[in-house]
């Protein structure tokens, strides 16, 4: 988190996990596709424990594995499908949510 913030303005990625490697999270098995995201707070609540409040402001797919070292960097292509002003579809589903 804290690379996130120092180097890439706070913005990160984030994907989810198909499968789980419990030994070494940094060897799991990840979607391709992910969000990214600009972190807005975090909050130590214990050594092992954060809250982290983001936002969501797009979508990426990775392209290759640039290192692993700390974390994981991946090379990305953005999508850019949804800039712009939200369609008729789109209003109504942030309707149905609120």
């Amino acid at each position: 988190m804290k690379e996130a913030e120092e180097k890439y303005g706070g913005f990160m990625g984030l994907v989810f996990a198909k499968e789980v490697d419990e030994d070494d999270y940094f060897k799991s098995n990840l979607y391709t596709v992910g969000t990214v995201v600009k972190i807005h707070k975090t909050t130590l609540l214990s050594p092992n424990s954060m809250q982290v409040i983001v936002q969501g402001v797009g979508r990426f797919k990775k392209k290759e594995v640039v290192s692993s070292d700390i974390g994981i960097l991946w090379s990305v292509t953005y999508n850019k499908e949804l800039e712009g002003s939200p369609t008729d579809e789109v209003k109504a589903y942030m309707l149905s949510y609120k």
